[in-house]
């Protein structure tokens, strides 16, 4: 058995290569073995698989790296967020018209939409508290290229 396994540890890109080329030239039978080994396995697999998920979560690398990724995720998200409201962008129109209303953003005809936009840049332009400031500039921007 120690032989065995000594010329495994000797040979491994070898013997690895060849079962991959096999798996390569045998491709359906692979797929049955396995379809089959997952059927019979189900609840160990999950079980397995929760297992390692759980171990993964509560693991300080992961932690860490998580957080960082979801601070940097955070802070894209806004900057998008801002940008979206600030050009006032045909998806963060059709939000605003959809807000108290039962009709869907996806609903909204395109000349209500432009219509609330242009709206919106007045509104932003006399300075209504409801609304971001905004400068003329800002709103002939908007109203030319939407």
């Amino acid at each position: 058995m120690q032989d065995r396994h000594q010329y495994y540890l000797d040979n491994a890109d070898k013997i690895k290569a060849k079962a991959r080329l096999w798996r390569i030239n045998n491709l359906a039978h692979s797929l049955e073995v396995k379809r089959k080994y997952r059927e019979a396995n189900r609840e160990n697999l999950a079980a397995q698989e929760r297992a390692r998920h759980h171990a993964k979560k509560h693991d300080p690398e992961y932690v860490k790296n998580n957080a960082e990724r979801r601070s940097k995720n955070r802070v894209k998200m806004r900057e998008w967020s801002v940008k979206r409201s600030f050009e006032l962008d045909d998806g963060y129109v059709r939000e605003m018209l959809s807000k108290y209303s039962t009709i869907s953003a996806k609903d909204w005809p395109q000349e209500l939409v432009d219509a609330k936009r242009a709206e919106l840049a007045l509104m932003r332009l006399t300075g209504d508290k409801r609304y971001k400031p905004i400068s003329e500039e800002m709103v002939e921007k908007i109203i030319k290229t939407k």
